[in-house]
């Protein structure tokens, strides 16, 4: 329990977890012959990646310490004493750098990889401190936390096509989107600590409206994405015509009262966070289990991790039967 709040574990494991592992269940279900053996890259890759998320959150709450506690808040990490702090940083950055030690045999993985720890780094840790840097700290995070990991899974695989394209887009305007999201919303903690953000020097209107504008580019790279998956398995499009039907029944009436607006700039009804969290990787381990069986127990435990989602639907389902909507 301690280590999950210093790592601050649900924040992210939910959804920049979720979204990494759908990447590794897609190049797993472009296999021709799938085995249990083909798991073992991706049980490397998810375990840098739960490093890499620790890195990136601890190097920021040490990096904030004197503007968290400017702005009334106290994060596990500053509980500790200062050597224990630098010790745990530098043993979770040599981890995250040394756990992808087999693949570096291609030296784009090993490049994307530094670049990734840099990146981490540079976001929160002065003198960069990118997050201070107006849009370069929107666009430092959105790499290092969604489109170079993503990339890193491609080089992994060893798989460079249109579809790690389309990927990087998509990963890059979702990461771009949250951070934007992540912005409005510590708003007020920002202005009370003095961070100045890109959300704080160009206003929360501003910010709003460039989010909108990303939002619609997103849209059009997850039509892709989805034609890409539906080329290898034409059954893709029944369950996304589902999800559809769902979503325009279900969800949408009682979103569509928040408005988009409030959609964006909050972190209870993420537009389209269960497609990506929760249904898309779902699908592709459902997909799993019908080439080899035994990757059912894939697409079980994806049941039991994102239960959230499931509780998640039948609350608006609820929520759209008594409002009457």
């Amino acid at each position: 329990m301690i280590i999950a709040e210093l790592l601050r574990w649900k924040e992210w494991y939910h959804s920049k977890l979720s979204l990494f592992v759908f990447a590794n269940y897609y190049l797993l279900f472009l296999s021709a012959e799938l085995t249990v053996s083909d798991l073992f890259p991706v049980i490397l890759l998810i375990c840098w990646f739960i490093l890499l998320m620790a890195f990136g959150y601890m190097i920021n709450d040490y990096s904030d310490q004197f503007s968290d506690r400017a702005a009334g808040k106290e994060k596990p990490m500053s509980k500790l004493k200062k050597n224990h702090q630098i010790l745990i940083l530098l043993l979770t950055f040599c981890s995250t750098f040394l756990i992808l030690l087999p693949f570096y045999q291609d030296p784009i993985v090993l490049i994307l990889s530094l670049c990734n720890l840099a990146l981490a780094l540079m976001y929160s840790a002065p003198p960069f401190r990118l997050k201070e840097r107006g849009i370069w700290g929107i666009i430092g995070a959105a790499m290092a936390q969604w489109m170079v990991p993503v990339v890193i899974v491609f080089a992994v695989f060893g798989h460079y096509h249109v579809d790690t394209f389309v990927f990087a887009g998509i990963y890059l305007l979702i990461g771009l989107r949250f951070m934007f999201t992540h912005q409005l919303h510590d708003y007020p903690n920002d202005i009370r600590s003095g961070t100045t953000t890109f959300a704080v020097v160009h206003t929360p209107g501003k910010t709003y409206s460039l989010a909108r504008v990303l939002f619609s580019a997103e849209l059009l790279f997850l039509l892709a994405l989805i034609a890409l998956i539906a080329v290898s398995n034409p059954f893709f499009i029944a369950l996304m015509t589902a999800y559809l039907l769902f979503f325009m029944t279900c969800l949408y009436p009682v979103l569509r009262k928040k408005g988009l607006p409030q959609l964006l700039s909050s972190f209870d009804t993420i537009p389209l966070a269960d497609l990506y969290f929760f249904w898309l990787p779902f699908c592709l381990s459902l997909f799993l289990g019908l080439k080899n069986p035994v990757f059912f127990i894939v697409t079980l435990v994806e049941l039991v991790w994102k239960r959230e989602y499931l509780r998640y639907y039948k609350d608006m389902i609820w929520l759209q039967r008594t409002a009457g909507v």
